[in-house]
């Protein structure tokens, strides 16, 4: 009952201050607009949309983590654009601020700064379009090990190498795509460029210890359920595809597959049905059976084998 109080006065608060931004953002257009441009008055504007943005940036870090998946791809749409119009008009005034003191610079080297420095602005300000971005980044909760892998590479290559960002922004979308102990471990950080870092390597030290990911990938593929019918496609196909996540993932850990063939070969050859058993033997020259690759081979070649019969003859799966 507290939660969903608490969760309502956030979104009393985030509504008030979106106002409060949004009534700022339309005294910059108009101030912009005006032929009798006063810059002081214009730089107030870009101070104080500076300062009432701040508190919008707080409390939507705040609800983040307290939507649902299902209303958090429409909340977080809604955010990138307030924050994309803020940047958008802090930009434009703040141009057209450079622009009307540039004929007062009198130094040509720091004339040439200034331009370069506006260069580098307006390239930046390209980037304001780019929307932290379509991939889908799964909320990473640290009670799965084995999901730290999937939710690094995708955060890494959506957040966290986007040059478009800086780290406070990085650090913000962090934090609304962590839940659970994963969350609570950066909890208690201030937002800045430095503290992201930090908070960074705390979740690599505690979740990407690379003996705890090599033993939950592990674990995940002993935990397989057996596969009774190799003609229930739906289960065949997710039994195969679990096998081959769990496998890339050790690879992707620098464990060689001939370092646990022996031992997860017997185990997976228990788990399948025996038309499916007996065929693998059939092909097996050596009778090692420890191949964990050509058995994973095996088991892909016989799914589609049989999804493409299906496709053909469903007759023949009833």
């Amino acid at each position: 009952m507290a939660e969903a109080q608490t969760f309502e006065l956030l979104k009393k608060k985030r509504k008030s201050f979106r106002t409060a931004v949004t009534k700022v953002v339309n005294e910059l257009e108009v101030e912009l607009w005006n032929s009798d441009l006063n810059v002081d008055r214009l730089s107030e504007l870009v101070e104080t949309l500076s300062i009432k943005f701040e508190p919008l940036t707080l409390v939507d870090q705040q609800l983040g983590p307290l939507f649902n998946p299902e209303q958090f791809d429409g909340e977080f749409e809604i955010t990138e654009e307030y924050r994309e119009k803020v940047l958008l008009w802090q930009f434009r005034a703040k141009k057209k601020i450079n622009e009307y003191l540039k004929p007062r610079v009198t130094s040509p080297s720091f004339q040439t700064t200034l331009s370069q420095s506006q260069d580098e602005h307006f390239r930046n300000s390209d980037n304001i379009r780019i929307k932290v971005p379509k991939y889908y980044i799964t909320r990473f909760y640290g009670d799965d090990a084995s999901k730290w892998l999937t939710f690094w590479n995708s955060f890494e290559t959506a957040v966290h190498n986007n040059e478009s960002l800086n780290k406070v922004d990085k650090f913000n979308y962090l934090k609304a795509h962590l839940g659970g102990s994963a969350l609570n471990t950066v909890e208690g950080f201030p937002i800045s460029a430095k503290a992201y870092d930090e908070a960074v390597e705390l979740l690599k030290n505690r979740f990407a210890n690379p003996e705890i990911l090599i033993q939950a990938h592990m674990n995940k593929i002993l935990s397989l359920q057996p596969l009774k019918n190799s003609n229930d496609l739906r289960s065949f196909r997710k039994f195969v595809d679990n096998c081959n996540v769990q496998l890339r993932s050790l690879n992707s850990l620098g464990v060689s597959s001939a370092n646990y063939g022996k031992i997860l070969c017997p185990m997976l050859l228990k788990l399948i049905p025996s038309d499916l058993l007996l065929d693998y033997n059939k092909l097996q020259q050596n009778g090692s059976g420890s191949d964990i690759q050509q058995l994973l081979s095996f088991l892909t070649q016989s799914l589609t084998a049989r999804e493409q019969t299906y496709s053909t003859n469903k007759s023949s799966f009833e």
